[in-house]
């Protein structure tokens, strides 16, 4: 579990408390329970991990979403770690006539790079919640269109904003799950994806989403601090 790396949960303590303490045996194995809860209460999700105290291997995930519903469950009922795996299960047998191409991520972009790339200008939140900061800028043109992405993360947790400068009609809120909502006089749908959530919104010659597991009033505050575009304040 990469959180529970040294590296990342350096980062991680900073916006959640940690618990830890002993808890009933998982699969007939010992383990430990771990509690990451939201320093700031109810705006991301609480996750609790059950670790193998001889081996690290989570036994047992639960993660609640941040008005505190049970959302995802994964448990080991039964473990073996004597069984052996022939290694010929992870071998590849290519077809004739199939070549292999890596998939190559695009490299992290300065704010200039990504702006020079996209041909848009990038407006940034000044807002952010707690413990998270800006991981990684990518950006595109295609079709004669901007995207950008900015990725961040609170070492638990991402959060994503996405502009592009192609014009996308903001669609009506569906039953359910979708909410119509403003965000700085500016119309933009609300919807409920599983854990995540996004906060659509078009402001004048820009499209913009939000997407994470943060609360909407996060969402939102996000989305009304980010910095105002040239582009975005022509009539």
């Amino acid at each position: 579990y990469d959180t529970l790396r040294k590296d990342n949960l350096k980062q991680t303590l900073i916006s959640y408390e940690l618990k830890n303490s002993p808890s009933e045996p998982i699969a007939g194995r010992r383990v430990r329970l771990y509690e990451f809860h939201p320093r700031q209460a109810d705006s991301r999700p609480v996750r609790k991990v059950w670790v193998d105290v001889e081996t690290g291997l989570v036994l047992r995930m639960e993660i609640y979403s941040p008005d505190n519903r049970l959302f995802w469950l994964s448990v080991f009922e039964d473990i073996d770690y004597k069984s052996r795996v022939s290694p010929a299960n992870f071998s590849l047998e290519i077809p004739t006539g199939v070549r292999v191409v890596e998939s190559k991520e695009g490299r992290c972009l300065s704010q200039e790079e990504a702006e020079e790339t996209a041909g848009m200008e990038l407006g940034l939140p000044r807002y952010l919640p707690g413990g998270f900061v800006k991981k990684c800028v990518r950006a595109r043109r295609t079709d004669g269109h901007g995207e950008i992405q900015v990725l961040y993360s609170d070492g638990l947790s991402l959060l994503s904003l996405f502009e592009s400068s192609r014009y996308l009609p903001v669609k009506s809120a569906g039953p359910g799950r979708s909410v119509e909502i403003e965000v700085g006089g500016s119309p933009g749908v609300w919807r409920r994806l599983g854990l995540v959530s996004a906060l659509h919104w078009q402001a004048p010659q820009a499209y913009l989403t939000i997407l994470g597991e943060i609360s909407r009033d996060e969402q939102l505050k996000v989305a009304e601090s980010i910095y105002p575009l040239r582009e975005l304040s022509r009539p």
